[in-house]
């Protein structure tokens, strides 16, 4: 797995059109077979041709395994991790949003639905009209420019799927989703709520909860999240410094499941008495970001046992097929994959390695889920499954089936700083 460093300055992820043709299979396959020719300046020609294509390349490069030359294998490891420098960029910039005139409300939300890949699904009257004027205007903000404008909400559950917004009315009283919101690439920073406590054992000790909501763009999912408490910093309005104290503490958010939100609490130092609000609280994360999965597919045929296990990489993934075999009438495939530099992602929460899917597909292109899924072996940076398939398949012969297996081959860090001001206290 390629593993990219981002201490950048937001940027925004542009909707653009290509004016040139897509890469077809054939070609691809063309060139990377001049990759192992005999002249240096065919190797050079044919390794720029696919440089040229772009990251839409990637999609139809081979796998760089051991049946590959030597030659080939270290082109294309180049090829894949400057292309990846361009999708690492590309994905985790804030999508762009461009709606200008006026439009009904129902106009809006297709618009965005088309331009982000969310749907919006609403009881609300969807027909009041709405002058909107958005140029290139990242993700989150646009969202909550025109729910501010509707006076609507994102409710926090009952969608049907990750990329669903379910809009609400809003509180009568509630603050508009814009006013204490801050925003960072693909995420949404905001104060949900400040609490105050006292401890009846120690009256003297009272504590201040600051409760964060942290939303990201729900076509990407980040697989790691942090928060150190040193770099926090906060000042009530009466300029009291209100810091954390455990500034050696390290919050790993739980990032399990498909959500597309996380909540997190700041313990705060007691505000001043005389204090209405907090004047900021500044600080950042540290997330691990996929920017791209790739797919890794075995023919089922029976291999000899001097053939397996056999390996396939892609930017420093191993994906190992380590066996093959029918059971019961059923397909039993064990598949090792190793991650080279999967860094802090693999440290201690591996929910998404569990995520990334696994199918049978056969002849026709069908995809076949597996019965089941079982964890035969794990390791610093692996993971080893025993994939079951309620599918007979006759291992003597080509039947056209394969196993493909997803994973992501380019996580990103980036570092998400906020800056929250004018947070009312209780």
């Amino acid at each position: 797995m390629l593993l990219l460093v981002v201490f950048a300055a937001p940027e925004v992820r542009a909707q653009v059109n290509s004016d040139t043709d897509s890469p077809t299979k054939g070609q691809v396959d063309q060139l990377v077979k001049l990759l192992a020719h005999s002249q240096l300046n065919r190797r050079s020609q044919a390794h720029q041709a696919l440089m040229s294509m772009g990251p839409a390349v990637l999609d139809l490069l081979p796998a760089e395994s051991t049946q590959l030359p030597a030659e080939v294998i270290s082109r294309l490891k180049t090829i894949r991790q400057d292309l990846y420098k361009q999708v690492a960029k590309q994905s985790t910039a804030a999508t762009a949003i461009s709606i200008s005139g006026d439009f009904k409300l129902q106009e809006v939300l297709d618009q965005l639905a088309q331009q982000s890949g969310v749907e919006f699904k609403t009881d609300a009257d969807t027909n009041r009209l709405i002058d909107v004027a958005f140029d290139q205007q990242p993700f989150w903000e646009v969202v909550d420019s025109v729910l501010d404008f509707v006076e609507l909400d994102i409710a926090p559950f009952g969608a049907e799927h990750a990329s669903q917004f379910i809009l609400v009315d809003r509180n009568v009283n509630g603050i508009s989703r814009s006013e204490l919101a801050r925003y960072e690439s693909v995420f949404r920073i905001a104060p949900v709520r400040v609490t105050k406590s006292k401890t009846f054992a120690n009256p003297a000790v009272n504590s201040t909860q600051l409760f964060v909501h942290v939303s990201w763009e729900p076509r990407i999912q980040p697989v790691l999240m942090q928060l150190t408490l040193r770099d926090v910093k906060a000042v009530d309005s009466t300029g009291r410094d209100i810091t954390p104290e455990n500034k050696d503490t390290v919050r790993t958010i739980n990032l399990e499941g498909k959500g597309r939100f996380t909540e997190i609490s700041l313990p705060l130092l007691p505000a001043s008495p005389e204090a209405k609000s907090i004047r900021s609280v500044s600080g950042h994360f540290d997330t691990m970001l996929p920017a791209r999965s790739e797919s890794f597919s075995f023919p089922v045929v029976s291999a000899p046992n001097n053939e397996l296990p056999l390996v396939y990489s892609k930017a420093g993934v191993d994906v190992i097929l380590q066996a093959l075999k029918t059971v019961d009438g059923r397909l039993v495939c064990d598949l090792k994959i190793h991650y080279k530099n999967a860094g802090r992602a693999f440290e201690s929460h591996r929910g998404w390695v569990y995520k990334n899917p696994c199918v049978l597909v056969n002849a026709k292109g069908d995809p076949i889920k597996p019965s089941s899924r079982e964890t035969i072996g794990q390791g610093e940076n692996s993971v080893t499954f025993r994939f079951v398939f309620d599918t007979a398949v006759d291992l003597t012969e080509d039947m056209g089936y394969s196993i493909k297996y997803f994973t992501p081959t380019l996580l990103v860090e980036r570092r998400v700083p906020f800056v929250l001001s004018g947070i009312p206290l209780p």
